[in-house]
């Protein structure tokens, strides 16, 4: 099943498959449950004390 999905993701883009519960949420299905904007970071704006 773990090809199948592989192949499928590969053809039709990652967002082919997905589970359900993901369909029309605010979270990413591929990002362990941190939204699109929030998985990039901006350097210039991240400071370390």
């Amino acid at each position: 099943m773990d090809k199948t999905v592989d192949a499928l993701r590969k053809r039709f883009g990652m967002d082919s498959v997905m589970r359900a519960a993901f369909i029309k949420q605010p979270i990413d299905h591929m990002s362990g449950g941190i939204s699109r904007e929030k998985r990039t970071v901006d350097y210039d704006r991240v400071t370390i004390d």
